[in-house]
């Protein structure tokens, strides 16, 4: 049995409403330049760019106050040191942490100034059937590689905070446009941490107007869905939690998925107790 997903993530007490940018950058880089290209140097990727990303600060009464930050420092104090446990960054990052004590609650993380806390979107979405369109990633992303998450991912960019309206909403917006060549209005359900990365995830979710296998055609077209992903599964709201108790889901996935469902322990037991195939609801 897969550990209940409540317990495998921390859960904002602020729904983040909108946005803000902080007055002064607030990250702490913990690692010398020569530090730096060595875990660089290991763990770059074809893919991965030290691109500028957004970094959350804190979440007072339901804002969300951002600075800047890069990729790089993400990959050296999540990817590498708090997911891989390197030898040089884990070490680094386990002693940087220990310092803040048991970091046991969402707000306690942000306050750790030595983390990135790059903001990262999870989207899921359903379509006027009832089922959900859900994602299979491949061995090319770092992190959740193999495993299966929501509808779209990705992070928040510099140039989604010149949007106009909510800085998550539309970095979503912008990378479901990117990997599935769809649109959909959306709205912001919460935010958590997974203990796996402890990276920062706005929740958001939606649903589409047509039936998935009719926008089919349409994805199929996007250039950008294979690049994260193997394939994807259309699935009945009603079976997802039986998949997330029988296969290998994403700590943030399998939450959204209770979430969505207003599922509980007991909820999730039973499923965990009726798994079933997925080979069925693959497109």
């Amino acid at each position: 049995m897969r550990e209940y997903p409540v317990n495998r993530v921390l859960v904002s007490k602020e729904i983040p409403q909108s946005f803000a940018v902080s007055p002064t950058d607030t990250y702490i880089d913990v690692f010398s330049e020569a530090e730096r290209s060595l875990i660089i140097k290991k763990y770059q990727s074809p893919n991965l760019f030290n691109g500028p990303c957004v970094r959350l600060d804190k979440i007072v009464n339901g804002v969300a106050y951002v600075s800047p930050v890069c990729f790089f420092d993400f990959l050296c104090c999540n990817i590498s040191g708090i997911y891989n446990k390197d030898m040089i960054s884990g070490v680094r990052m386990e002693q940087v942490l220990k310092k803040y004590g048991k970091l046991n609650t969402f707000e306690k993380v942000l306050q750790v100034a030595e983390l990135p806390n790059i903001i990262g979107t999870s989207t899921l979405i359903s379509d006027p059937e009832g089922n959900y369109l859900l994602v299979e990633r491949n061995t090319k992303v770092s992190v959740g590689s193999g495993t299966f998450a929501c509808t779209s991912s990705g992070s928040l960019q510099i140039d989604d905070l010149s949007t106009k309206g909510n800085f998550a909403v539309a970095c979503a917006e912008r990378e479901l446009r990117e990997e599935l060549n769809i649109s959909c209005n959306l709205r912001i359900t919460g935010a958590v941490i997974p203990l796996q990365k402890l990276q920062p995830i706005i929740l958001l979710s939606g649903t589409v107007v047509r039936p998935w296998r009719d926008l089919l055609p349409v994805m199929k077209q996007s250039q950008d869905f294979v690049k994260e992903n193997t394939r994807a599964v259309i699935v009945p709201k009603g079976n997802a939690l039986q998949l997330c108790a029988g296969y290998q889901f994403t700590e943030v996935a399998s939450y959204q998925i209770l979430i969505d469902n207003n599922a509980d322990k007991v909820m999730w037991n039973w499923a965990s107790n009726h798994l079933i195939d997925i080979g069925g609801f693959y497109v």
